[in-house]
Formats: structure tokens, sequence, C-alpha cells
């Protein structure tokens, strides 16, 4: 295993006992012949984890863990939806605190509509989309006369090319 890969795994999985035990004999294997990687294994322990062995835990007061552990269990009371996510995420986005915020939303969307339903591209689609419907709509007719045994001889458009030609 190479320095920058132990480099890597040193912070946050070996250190913190993460690793499993395969992996954790390689990185002490490498760490007894890079000299390099040991000093950083060892300024990592000095800086990162020795500061947090002197800390001791804090105790919330008891009012505080009360209304924690009241909050958690009506959490786990409620019926959860395959909505409840999405809700969460997006109430606080669509609730509008003031209505000169929620008119400003309704009058943007209204207006970002109008500009793109008159944007040239929307109007290609809608004349492409037409004639895909004409040309579906032949096809069909094509096929109809087919499946009633008939080559298309009662189609006629009226033109002077198919006057000659037939």
């Amino acid at each position: 295993m190479n320095c920058k890969k132990i480099q890597e795994l040193l912070p946050v999985d070996y250190i913190d006992g993460e690793v499993d035990q395969q992996l954790k004999d390689e990185i002490e294997k490498h760490l007894c012949a890079c000299a390099v990687c040991r000093e950083y294994e060892q300024v990592l322990r000095a800086k990162v984890v020795e500061p947090f062995k002197q800390v001791k835990p804090i105790q919330p007061p008891d009012a505080l863990w009360s209304r924690i552990q009241e909050s958690i269990a009506a959490e786990q009371r409620q019926p959860q939806d395959i909505f409840a996510g999405l809700r969460d995420f997006f109430g606080g986005i669509m609730t509008a605190r003031r209505p000169v915020f929620a008119m400003a939303t309704v009058m943007t969307v209204i207006l970002m509509a109008v500009v793109f339903s008159r944007m040239p591209g929307y109007r290609r689609q809608q004349v492409a989309g037409d004639y895909l419907n004409e040309q579906l709509e032949f096809i069909s007719y094509l096929d109809d006369d087919a499946a009633n045994g008939t080559n298309g001889d009662a189609l006629s458009f009226g033109t002077a090319i198919e006057e000659y030609l037939l």
C-alpha cells in the first residue's frame, strides 16, 4: 500500500478503529516501515485524538432532555408515509411567510410561463407535433386500406400529378 492511501485512511478509518483486521494489519505494517507515515500518524493522534480524551461529556439539563425524549417519542408514534420526506423538504420552501412574497412568486411563475410559451422553439415543437400527428393519421388510413383489402384506390387528393400518374 502506498503512502497516499495510508494517509487517506489514517484520519478517517484507522484512528477511529473502523477498519477491518486485514486492512489494519497492512496499515500497521506500512507504519513500521515508513517513517513519514509513522510521524503523520503520531501528529494526527497528538492533534486530533488526544485533546478529546480529556473532554468530559456534557449532560443536558433535565428539562431539555425530557423535551428531546418527548419529541422522539412523538415522531415515532406518527405514521410514516412515502411523502413525509418530500413534505418536510418542501415545507419550508413553499410556506410563504408574507403575502407580498407569495404574490411575487405567483407573478414570477406566470411571467415565466408566458415567456416560455412565446419562445420560437416552443412553436417549432408544436408545428413538428402537428406534422407528426398528420403523418400518423395518414399511415393509419393506409393501414386501414391494407386491412380491408384495398390498395388505396379510393384515396384521392385531386392533384394534377395524381391525375397524370393514375
